[in-house]
């Protein structure tokens, strides 16, 4: 297909979807479903593995949130915030795995409001924060978390 067609393709679908509209929509490009669709489901070897909204199964799929943070080079004192917060487990730094050395990466299972507490402690702490970012995962780990890998 012309790449300005499949522009044009997507522009569509976005404006339908925009009208309410719904669309039977089947892919194996699943960054293109993931900005398309409200709704999904997944199908193995002819059968159906999972339905429903996209958010909402991503939740369920992964009950905690995956955080990164970024300091001006102050791990340790953010380290000590962190591991006094009930909500925060799994603290990673570069050490353990690939990250830049100036950032942590933690598992959250607290509610919207609860990470933004988290955040104004670690601001009133005079921690320099360069950036407080969730990592939201995407459609493809979703796909790969539902799916065994049968193929029909």
């Amino acid at each position: 297909m012309d790449p300005r067609a499949r522009i044009e393709m997507r522009e569509l679908l976005r404006e339908l979807k925009n009208m309410g509209k719904t669309i039977f929509f089947s892919s194996h490009i699943l960054s293109e479903v993931a900005d398309i669709c409200t709704s999904i489901a997944v199908l193995e070897a002819g059968h159906l593995v999972a339905y429903g909204d996209l958010a909402e199964m991503k939740q369920k799929l992964r009950p905690h949130r995956v955080v990164h943070v970024r300091t001006l080079g102050q791990l340790e004192d953010l380290q000590k915030v962190l591991i006094m917060n009930d909500h925060v487990n799994g603290i990673l730094t570069s050490a353990e795995v690939d990250l830049p050395p100036d950032t942590i990466r933690f598992d959250f299972t607290g509610s919207d409001q609860q990470m933004s507490s988290l955040l104004a402690e670690l601001i009133q702490g005079e921690i320099p924060i360069v950036s407080f970012s969730e990592d939201g995962g995407d459609l493809e780990d979703l796909f790969l978390h539902l799916t065994r890998g049968i193929v029909s």
